[in-house]
């Protein structure tokens, strides 16, 4: 139970286990171990988790409900400012504001973050400096809009297109900027995720 407590409490919270292990001074392996009901964790991590969470003991060993209904409905994601290739995602430093996204319309076992959109690639549909929600996914289908870097540059947003012939294009929408296509996802590119939502300021 206690397990199955501490996961639902990272993914509540936009937690990777690397963010949750750094918070708790162990290893991710350790947080898996623990959500996996693999090993107990000792009385002083249990606390260091109830602070971090701001949840009781009664909680994790659920006997209680989650205290905080506005974390109930909601999950806070950070929004990075640009994501460059290479850095796992929860140790880049350049992070703007934070959001919050509704879980009536997210799934709170899913892994989301926020990205400005780093050029006018998809205008009209993106501009630059828009807000992107993106979830983190390993499968895509034609016509949806992904995060990608290509030749190890910062992630860019793409139309994602599968070919008839097994080939993958990588389509902008603004004309100005060109088209990539390739046999397979290979080591020059990397899609980590899928645009969910697009919010601007105005």
């Amino acid at each position: 139970m206690i397990g199955k407590q501490i996961k639902l409490l990272r993914n509540m919270n936009n937690y990777t286990q690397a963010d949750l292990a750094k918070k708790l001074n162990l290893t991710p392996k350790a947080i898996s171990f623990y959500e996996n009901n693999q090993r107990m964790p000792s009385t002083e991590t249990l606390y260091k988790i109830s602070e971090i969470f701001n949840v009781s003991f009664d909680f994790l060993y659920g006997n209680d409900e989650y205290e905080s209904p506005y974390q109930k409905d909601h999950m806070t994601i950070k929004i990075y400012n640009k994501i460059p290739e290479g850095i796992p995602i929860e140790d880049i430093n350049d992070v703007g504001e934070k959001l919050d996204i509704s879980l009536r319309k997210y799934d709170s076992n899913k892994y989301y973050f926020a990205m400005k959109a780093p050029d006018n690639s998809m205008y009209p549909q993106f501009i630059e400096n828009d807000t992107l929600i993106i979830e983190k996914a390993n499968e895509y289908t034609s016509g949806m809009f992904v995060a990608v870097h290509i030749n190890r540059g910062d992630a860019i947003i793409r139309t994602f297109i599968k070919n008839k012939d097994g080939t993958i294009t990588l389509k902008p929408i603004n004309p100005e900027y060109s088209s990539i296509t390739c046999k397979s996802i290979n080591e020059s590119i990397r899609i980590f995720g899928i645009v969910k939502e697009m919010r601007r300021k105005i």
